[in-house]
């Protein structure tokens, strides 16, 4: 029984996929499920987009099959392609609703964010302030700061200007720190 923390796929194990041998395609799909969906919620709030993510991304990934290098990461292949699916859902839905990103002129800094709260936080505790953040910047934030994408790497994903994104992450800090502060303020009112 393999670790499904550690999956390693071999080249027997593509074979099987290619194959389609149900079984092992059930097996994989079990083992995988759970670190997908660690990352499917902390970008999608509601259950059935979470379960649409995993499922759209696993099913690319069995497309794919053959473009997996031996040897490599599959946790870090199949979460690039579970991230690439929520980074491509969330551009489809903004040309949809003809959400526009507000453009800045001002350039803003990239101030240093004290995530040390956010480390030492709870799961269901992190997942209910990063909820609290509007989709584009909880999108943003959770590329940033938990994804370790660089400001650029956003910008170029999410089709938006850099200033934006240095916006929504200046925006995200605000709201976390403020909710943090208060956060922290009922725990000493609470001891």
């Amino acid at each position: 029984m393999r670790n499904p923390i550690y999956l390693k796929l071999s080249k027997e194990d593509i074979q099987r996929i290619q194959q389609q041998d149900e079984r092992y395609i059930l097996k994989l799909y079990n083992d995988s499920f759970p670190l997908m969906m660690s990352v499917a919620v902390r970008y999608k709030n509601n259950r059935e987009d979470q379960l649409t993510a995993v499922h759209n991304s696993f099913m690319k990934m069995l497309r794919y099959i053959d473009q997996f290098r031996l040897n490599s990461s599959f946790e870090a292949w199949i979460l690039r392609i579970l991230r690439n699916e929520l980074i491509d859902e969330f551009r489809r839905t903004n040309k949809q609703s003809n959400l526009k990103f507000t453009e800045l002129n001002a350039d803003i800094p990239d101030q240093h964010f004290e995530l040390e709260y956010l480390e030492n936080a709870a799961p269901t505790q992190l997942l209910q302030l990063l909820n609290e953040l509007p989709p584009a910047s909880k999108i943003v934030f959770n590329l940033y700061a938990i994804d370790d994408y660089s400001i650029k790497q956003i910008s170029e994903a999410l089709e938006i200007s850099t200033e934006t994104v240095k916006w929504h992450l200046k925006t995200s800090r605000k709201t976390l720190r403020a909710r943090i502060s208060t956060l922290k303020t009922q725990e000493h009112e609470n001891e």
